[in-house]
């Protein structure tokens, strides 16, 4: 599967440029410089930050944990996504550091 995107460094050019080479992204939502994204893995669910050429890739959340909705801050420092702990399992909204695998639960049940 290829997927294309606009490449932000270029914008006004409108170059089109490949990304996430040989992954399967859910959810994608990309940092305001356009240089990171954040993702679903599928069909594992777990949360992965990388860059949009899928180098750097930290995942942030682990099984049995199924994230969806990933956003990143106006900033850029961190990501805020809801999460079931395990299947079932009330989905709350957490916090997570976009430069490492650390996070917190806002303790909000949705």
């Amino acid at each position: 599967m290829l997927f294309i995107a606009i490449n932000a460094h270029v914008f006004n050019s409108r170059e089109f440029v490949p990304y996430a080479k040989e992954i399967s992204p859910d959810h994608v939502a990309y940092s305001r410089d356009g240089r990171w994204m954040v993702y679903l893995e599928y069909p594992e669910g777990v949360l992965v930050r990388s860059r949009v050429d899928g180098s750097e890739r930290r995942q942030l959340t682990f099984a049995p944990m199924r994230a969806a909705n990933p956003q990143w801050s106006p900033d850029g420092t961190q990501i805020v996504f809801q999460a079931s702990a395990k299947m079932g399992a009330q989905e709350k909204i957490y916090l997570a550091l976009a430069s490492r695998a650390r996070m917190k639960s806002s303790g909000c049940a949705i």
